[in-house]
């Protein structure tokens, strides 16, 4: 049997306890991931008599997660070099995206350059349980709200928990979706229009058409074609956000 050096061991024994520790992620609407221990122990922390033995591990899951995401930042780091075509082409093998820190680590970079719709659904499939099990799904959701669902959240709780100032950050792969744009607010809007590029403000502009052909179906609340309303006029009575 091939031994593996002890220094190895216990990386790998630590990034396989920080995943046990960080495992069934959950959204919340500021991007902040939890995992179901986290929940648990941080529900048990707090009742009388019982809190003081489960505040222990809620800390130790805290630095789990923390762990994890300082993994895949400098994982993400080692990705800053290749090119466009070669990040593609990484997301889309198997093997080693199967390693949830190669996956998240890829993920990040993709959604920092603006390329998630360049890869397959498959391959993204793939890349999001990375981003799920390491509860690093706030570097993907920051720019792309559009796939909160996928990442255990929803896109309304995404949109509304992004600053205004960071609202030019979002992809206009993201601004194109009906949701997106109902959820933005009037500030996030106001960012864009003065700091987005004219790719982003064609991307409104489909978003609301998008979000009309659904209204025109029914397929709106009352309080979703409210806002979607409300966001075209504030477009319209704004030179700066038209396309």
């Amino acid at each position: 049997v091939a031994k593996v050096p002890l220094g190895a061991a216990g990386a790998l024994g630590g990034a396989l306890g920080r995943r046990a520790l960080t495992a069934g992620t959950k959204t919340n609407e500021r991007g902040e991931t939890t995992s179901f221990a986290e929940r648990a122990a941080g529900g048990l922390a707090r009742i009388p008599g019982v809190g003081r033995a489960f505040r222990g591990t809620a800390e130790r899951i805290g630095k789990a997660k923390a762990g994890l995401a300082d993994i895949v930042k400098e994982r993400q780091k080692g990705l800053g070099n290749i090119t466009n075509a070669d990040l593609d082409n990484r997301a889309g093998f198997a093997g080693p995206m199967a390693n949830p820190i190669n996956a998240a680590a890829t993920a990040a970079e993709l959604a920092e350059r603006g390329r998630m719709d360049k890869i397959s659904p498959e391959s993204r499939d793939r890349l999001f349980k990375g981003v799920r099990d390491t509860g690093t799904s706030k570097n993907i959701l920051s720019t792309r709200p559009d796939y909160a669902e996928q990442l255990g959240s929803t896109i309304q709780e995404t949109v509304s928990g992004i600053r205004a100032d960071k609202a030019a950050d979002i992809d206009k792969g993201a601004l194109k979706n009906p949701e997106v744009f109902t959820s933005l607010s009037h500030p996030q809007l106001k960012r864009i229009s003065s700091h987005g590029s004219p790719e982003q403000k064609e991307a409104l502009e489909k978003g609301w058409e998008e979000g009309e052909k659904k209204m025109n179906k029914k397929e709106l609340s009352a309080e979703e074609r409210k806002q979607l309303r409300a966001n075209r006029k504030f477009i319209q009575a704004n030179p700066n956000l038209q396309a």
